[in-house]
């Protein structure tokens, strides 16, 4: 599901919500970073609004996705 959502949902928000930056970030590859260690399973989302976290979640979920993008576009 991972790969869905990096083929088809990001490049489809990100192009809708060009004031928001959609950064995918390989696990497996930067997993010293100290933000990788509280992913609990994948795909994990996180956002971000002036430098503050302002929510996060695990899962696949299309609808939760779209209301993370929802939650920054209102924020």
């Amino acid at each position: 599901m991972c790969n869905k959502f990096e083929k088809s949902i990001f490049p489809k928000c990100a192009q809708e919500n060009p004031n928001i930056s959609f950064i995918i970030v390989n696990i497996d590859k930067l997993y010293d970073l100290p933000q990788a260690k509280t992913v609990s399973s994948l795909p994990f989302f996180k956002a971000y609004k002036n430098q503050n976290q302002i929510a996060e979640y695990a899962g696949s979920d299309e609808n939760r996705f779209e209301e993370l993008v929802l939650t920054l576009k209102s924020s």
